[in-house]
């Protein structure tokens, strides 16, 4: 959370960030709240970098994979 204090972003777009990890400008920019005055825009693209960075996609479980695999083979 300290990379994201640069941006003064909301609690709850926080915690958007944290639940649907958005890895481009067009994920980020519905959640943002235009009513926000910040002293600087928030640059989309730069958010997303660091968003990926910090909070890369988990791997998909063993299980659903092998799931997956399956449900392929019929």
């Amino acid at each position: 959370m300290k990379r994201s204090e640069k941006y003064r972003l909301l609690m709850a777009e926080k915690l958007h960030i944290v639940n649907f990890r958005p890895t481009c400008p067009e994920e980020i920019e519905p959640f943002m709240d235009e009513g926000v005055k910040r002293q600087e825009p928030v640059d989309s693209e730069e958010l997303a970098h660091m968003i990926s960075e910090v909070l890369p996609h988990p791997e998909p479980k063993k299980e659903a994979a092998a799931q997956n695999q399956a449900a392929m083979e019929v």
